[in-house]
């Protein structure tokens, strides 16, 4: 008997000792070109500024939450976040990021990179275990494993977004779970599976949800159609509860990120675009190679294509077949419409990251349709090579603007299979060595695309990774911008213990405030606060138009950066023209890097004795509303009928304001290059040539060479921060991507704007203003260069001054009521005021309902003000105030993970007391 079990046992995992080897075989083969190169599988780009910045953070809070505890806000980040809300879409959940912790803290780089490859390696157990429980041939499973587990899209997102594998593991497993609803109407894995994938990531979870009932559907009218729409509807019923449950169970991440999301800068603000030809050419060739768009990455073995004629052939004899077929046409459908790219990111831009669940499919066809003894007839041969034949000359059409080479030997792999079954029939008792040839043909069709991926011969995407042991250097750097940085930050915190915020001159995207520990402007995340996102649009920061990060730096602008607590300055050699109004250098390093200190800084709370509606506040232009919110709070008209009684509003400030804060300075154009035509000018060429008259004309800028540019020669202005503005601008090109570089003396800055036809982080972009700094005497030439060739128009072209002493003075009547910060840590915030008349406080983080206010010990109601913050009414008097924070539906969330644990193992005890009742 123990013979016999040892016997099965071996046999059950012959197939996992196989996969491992070939797995270890094909991963060096395809990575070994990090390790020549000497590079990490950390990006540099989302890999470097979000998911090891946050996994550095989250290993640095798990190690000490005996000492600190787990905090549930964090002040590093964008004036402060949730970190629930926040991470869950990151790490939290994530089992895999568990495994660092076995690490040492400097060899987090290590663990990042090896924790690729185990994801990778069991994706491909996922995938066995899904084909086993449906008895699928030993051979036939694994050449379908290796298929899914280094298909493009994970070799592509694997090192780009490691978590990203987490959806190719759960995947199969969720299919696996359904056909075990269907076969012995069992709901515990089904549970179990949900409750994993929607604590590992719920976006995730909604992409497979959908592809589930998909296949779910199919399988039914494929496979169980003969049973009944009663049999059909009790599956149903009892798939819908167990997801319940497992989502309940899973309630204690679910419901803060649901609140987070449905509260971000991200919801409604993306821009979806029509899917052009370029697209489905793309799609076309990236089916086997790495060419996409919109993240419909396939890039899969070609074999594929030969066994698509036996799986159509197969489709009356096998139901499996039709099941999966018709998942096909329906995934085909939906790679098609440019509606279901938007639906399955959540009625966002398009974006097809589902695609894994497409190449599942493709490989599973392979498992059911290839034959071990090779025996294929004529026709199927002329099928197989008809078919082929047929995506070769697409391929050829396909070719102009696109990189078909890839695809085409992809297709000499597929001739070389093909070429095998043809001569088998001349060939006896050769299928299991000719078999052994075609796997092996697979698997280096497999490898030379993840060469063609990575190599620099190919798409070079090695090039976009950092080195090894460069990784900690880089944050210590600023990614090699600010040399000392992580000096800096320390010297800052020696000298200074109290609540500030620390910033410097770059644009860029980061989260490097988590590894030094400081509170930054920057938040590069996914899900970034609604309300953060409004501020920087209402004030037209130059960063706006991201979703993600919309402060960054806050364009170094003097004002609200001072209004959101901005203390200290670091900025690098050379940089100090980037320096905004008021700092005072405290430090120098000898590499060139310095600190600046704010001399007007202003702290995390402020006090207002006066308020503007916010419907008067949107009649304000954008500097002038960044000037409204040092001088007034902006509330809503509700809040200020019923909860402001006593603050009368100041009808004059409106005025007041537009008066004294910017000044128009005078420029004359210098176009060497001729590349304006005015409106008047275009209006008058075409009454000329007799052309109709439109109702209105833009100015035109005609751009036929890169870099060219136009000049603005500004009359002096003084003791001002300078900014140009350009107004309902736009690239009429069909593209319309365009970069803008803006030459002021030494200062540089640059306003990126993304292809609205090929990417789904396009913004429309309408009126652009620039900083281009503080200084005594303005004077000189403002140089625009457009980098891209194409015809821009704009209504105008505004240079403004911004006068610092009204700045000041408004500084110096917020200093006159303080806000004394007596304790501010995760979990809240106190102090105390005296303020001779009532007024607004407002605390400078984000809006969100997490917050409560107590005054003199009684809760208040929190209000948002100035658009972005949170504060509270105050009657006049000495007050002592304390926020405090709780995450947004945590408590509800985890109520309902103990109610689903409940149920979950209930259900759980139940199918093994069945089964035991069953077996007697």
């Amino acid at each position: 008997m123990v013979e016999k079990i040892k016997e099965k046992t071996k046999g059950k995992s012959k197939i996992y000792l196989i996969y491992t080897a070939i797995f270890f075989v094909m991963s060096l083969i395809i990575y070994f070109i990090f390790i020549k190169n000497g590079k990490t599988f950390i990006w540099n780009s989302d890999g470097y500024n979000q998911h090891f910045s946050i996994l550095y953070n989250f290993n640095e809070t798990i190690r000490n939450a005996f000492q600190n505890g787990i905090p549930t806000f964090n002040w590093n980040l964008g004036l402060g976040i949730d970190v629930i809300g926040q991470f869950s879409y990151y790490i939290l959940g994530d089992p895999f990021a568990y495994i660092t912790l076995l690490f040492p803290m400097d060899k987090l780089d290590l663990a990042y990179s090896l924790l690729v490859i185990v994801r990778m390696y069991f994706v491909g157990i996922a995938f066995i275990a899904y084909c086993r429980y449906n008895k699928k041939e030993t051979f036939n499973t694994l050449l379908g494993t290796i298929i899914y587990t280094f298909s493009g899209f994970a070799l592509y997102a694997g090192v780009r977004h490691p978590f990203f594998l987490n959806a190719l593991i759960m995947f199969p497993l969720l299919l696996l779970a359904i056909d075990k609803l269907y076969r012995e109407d069992k709901v515990k894995m089904f549970i179990i599976v949900v409750a994993i994938a929607a604590i590992m990531n719920y976006y995730f979870l909604y992409i497979i949800s959908i592809l589930a009932f998909i296949y779910a559907l199919m399988k039914y009218l494929c496979e169980y159609k003969e049973h009944g729409a009663k049999f059909f509807f009790k599956k149903l019923t009892k798939a819908i509860l167990a997801y319940i449950i497992g989502a309940m169970v899973a309630g204690i991440l679910l419901f803060p990120t649901f609140h987070a999301y449905m509260n971000s800068n991200r919801l409604g603000h993306a821009e979806s675009t029509v899917y052009g030809m370029k697209y489905y050419k793309t799609l076309f060739v990236g089916l086997t190679s790495n060419n996409s768009l919109y993240w419909s990455r396939i890039c899969i073995s070609s074999i594929v294509i030969l066994l698509a004629p036996i799986m159509l052939k197969n489709l009356n004899k096998n139901k499996e077949n039709r099941t999966i077929w018709y998942c096909i046409i329906i995934g085909t459908i939906m790679l098609m419409a440019d509606f279901f790219g938007s639906f399955m990111n959540g009625f966002s831009f398009q974006s097809n990251r589902w695609v894994f669940g497409y190449t599942f499919l493709l490989a599973y066809m392979v498992v059911l349709n290839f034959r071990t003894n090779l025996k294929y007839s004529k026709n199927d041969l002329l099928n197989m090579g008809t078919l082929l034949g047929i995506y070769f000359f697409g391929l050829i059409v396909c070719h102009e603007k696109i990189n078909i080479k890839p695809s085409l030997i992809s297709c000499v792999f597929a001739l070389g299979i093909f070429l095998i079954l043809y001569i088998n029939k001349k060939l006896k008792h050769k299928e299991k060595i000719l078999s052994y040839v075609i796997l092996l043909l697979v698997m280096g069709n497999i490898i030379y695309y993840g060469n063609d991926l990575f190599s620099p011969k190919g798409k070079n995407y090695i090039n976009e990774f950092i080195d090894q042991n460069k990784v900690m250097k880089n944050y210590n750097s600023y990614g090699g911008k600010i040399k000392n940085y992580d000096k800096a930050i320390n010297k800052i915190k020696e000298r200074d213990d109290g609540f500030y915020r620390i910033s410097n001159n770059l644009y860029k995207n980061t989260n490097i405030a988590l590894i030094h520990d400081y509170n930054s402007l920057n938040a590069y995340l996914s899900i970034g606060n609604q309300f953060i996102g409004k501020l920087a649009k209402d004030i037209n920061n130059r960063a706006y138009n991201s979703d993600t990060n919309p402060l960054r730096e806050l364009d170094s602008r003097t004002k609200i950066t001072t209004l959101v607590g901005n203390k200290y300055f670091v900025i690098s050699g050379g940089d100090e023209k980037y320096v905004p109004y008021g700092y005072e250098r405290i430090k120098k390093y000898n590499s060139g890097t310095k600190i600046y200190e704010n001399t007007n800084s202003l702290p995390i709370g402020v006090f207002y004795d006066n308020y503007i509606k916010e419907e008067n506040y949107n009649t304000l232009s954008s500097l002038e509303k960044e000037q409204a919110l040092l001088d007034t709070a902006v509330v809503s008209e509700d809040v200020a009928n019923t909860k402001c009684p006593n603050i009368e509003q100041n009808e004059g400030l409106i005025e007041e304001i537009k008066n004294k804060t910017v000044k128009k300075v005078e420029y004359k154009i210098t176009d060497k290059s001729k590349l304006i035509k005015t409106a008047e000018q275009l209006k008058n060429e075409d009454i000329k040539n007799k052309k109709k008259v439109k109702t209105s004309y833009q100015n035109t800028i005609n751009v036929k060479e890169e870099a060219q540019s136009i000049q603005l020669n500004i009359k002096d202005a003084y003791y001002c921060e300078l900014y140009v503005e350009i107004k309902n601008f736009n690239n009429t090109s069909s593209a319309n991507k365009y970069e803008l570089n803006f030459k002021y003396g030494s200062v540089e800055k640059n306003k990126k704007i993304r292809d609205a036809v090929d990417d789904p982080y396009y913004f429309k972009t309408e009126d652009m203003l620039i900083n281009l700094g503080y200084k005594q005497k303005h004077t000189g030439n403002i140089n625009i260069i457009f980098e891209d060739i194409g015809e821009y128009t704009y209504d105008q072209i505004n240079v403004y001054a911004v006068p610092m002493d009204v700045y000041k003075a408004s500084v110096e009547k917020l200093k006159q009521t303080p806000f004394n910060l007596t304790k501010i840590d995760d979990m809240s915030i106190e102090g105390n005021i005296e303020n001779q008349k009532p007024g607004i406080l407002q605390i400078s983080t984000p809006y969100t309902t997490g917050w409560k206010a107590y005054v003199d010990g009684k809760e208040t109601e929190i209000i948002n003000v100035n658009t972005a913050f949170i504060g509270i009414a105050l009657d006049s008097g000495k007050h002592e105030i304390v926020f405090k924070y709780e995450t947004p539906y945590l408590k509800e969330g985890i109520m309902v993970t103990i109610a689903g644990l409940i149920l979950a193992t209930g259900i759980i005890i139940f199918e093994k007391k069945k089964k035991k009742t069953e077996n007697i």
